[in-house]
Formats: C-alpha cells, structure tokens, sequence
C-alpha cells in the first residue's frame, strides 16, 4: 500500500500538506491506513519552502463520538474533508491557479491514528481539569 506521506510537502514544523490533484489520493489512502482526519487548511508554499497558510480556506472536521468507533470515524472524516475540499474548489475560482508568483498552492491535512487521537483528547481533557 503506497505511503501517503511519500507524495506530500513537508514544512519546516513538520505538517505535510499535498498538491490539489493529490488530494482525494491522500484521503483514500488515509482511510486505507486506518487514520482519521482532524483538520486542514490550504496553503502557498513559495520557492523557498516558506508557508504563507491561507485561514479562509479551513476544514473543520467533527470529533469522535462516545459511541462512534474507530472504523466509522475514520470514514467519516474522510468523507466530511473530501465534501468541504470539494465544496471549497467548486465555490473559489482562485484554488483554479494552482501556482502563482506566491507560490503553489498545497492542502494541509492533520491526521492521527487511534492512539494518537486518544491521547491527544487525554492531553485535552487534562488541561481543561486544571
């Protein structure tokens, strides 16, 4: 099974983010990989590999439920961020140039695998207890 990772940019903090056109890839393999989407933004990335993150263009994605499983949340956050990805392509002409004199024009998507997303809420539950 292809690496998702083995097609994407990689910034200087460490996100990935992937071209438009490798998007719906990425998700599936994603989903194939057992990991759930948490959130994404689009990007210009210039010359320099310098992220200018462009916060207009967000995806939400809706967190795990008590009673959801693993299995059912990882299709559904894939399906929400391929619906909002297709949303926002369809409705702004301007994700039509894919390179401009700013740079080229990347999707940030965050991902965790189950441990990873339990920990993470873990983390988050501890902090709001304080």
């Amino acid at each position: 099974m292809k690496d998702p990772l083995s097609f994407a940019f990689r910034a200087k903090n460490g996100e990935y983010a992937w071209k438009a056109d490798d998007v719906p890839n990425a998700v599936k393999l994603f989903s194939q990989n057992n990991l759930a989407i948490i959130d994404g933004n689009a990007w210009l990335v210039n010359k320099a590999g310098n992220v200018n993150e462009l916060y207009w263009f967000n995806f939400e994605i809706h967190e795990k439920g008590e009673y959801e499983s693993w299995d059912a949340y990882v299709e559904s956050t894939s399906n929400e961020f391929l619906i909002s990805y297709n949303q926002i392509k369809n409705d702004n002409s301007i994700l039509d140039e894919k390179e401009t004199d700013e740079g080229v024009l990347y999707f940030n998507i965050s991902f965790l695998d189950e441990k990873g997303y339990a920990d993470l809420s873990r983390r988050v539950d501890e902090i709001y207890q304080q």
